[in-house]
């Protein structure tokens, strides 16, 4: 039985990741890629900021409690650069991140968490963006 499209990722669909988290950032960088998505990695928000600036990003994956430049700086960075889907990975009470509920395009999973509900949150984000870029062209 064929695939939906919704689950069959485009090649072309660039999602980058920061975790401090090593064990974690290689568990989904590795399970997503086996997917088909372009992943690319960071342990700190520097680089992650640096490669945002000279890259092509369809979505964002970020813990939100790091060292040195926290998640919520760099979810304010990403919005004030792109309008992508953000997806924060996250062990923070929910009042940690109350400021991010009115930000269009933004999910929040909490840890521990599967593989499979980060996935199921990729394909979601990946096909909200698809159909707002569709909806785009035809208006």
């Amino acid at each position: 039985m064929p695939k939906l499209q919704s689950e069959c990722p485009r090649l072309s669909t660039h999602i980058l990741i920061v975790d401090d988290d090593h064990r974690l950032l290689h568990a989904m960088k590795s399970r997503l890629s086996q997917l088909g998505y372009h992943c690319v990695a960071f342990n700190n928000v520097t680089e992650a900021a640096a490669h945002l600036v000279v890259a092509t990003v369809d979505l964002v994956i970020t813990d939100l409690k790091m060292s040195g430049i926290d998640g919520a700086g760099f979810i304010r960075l990403v919005r004030s650069q792109k309008h992508v889907p953000i997806i924060v990975v996250t062990g923070q009470p929910q009042s940690a991140h109350l400021e991010f509920n009115t930000y269009d395009g933004l999910q929040i999973i909490h840890k521990p968490f599967s593989l499979d509900a980060l996935v199921d949150g990729v394909r979601l984000a990946v096909a909200r963006r698809e159909s707002a870029m569709e909806e785009s062209i035809d208006h």
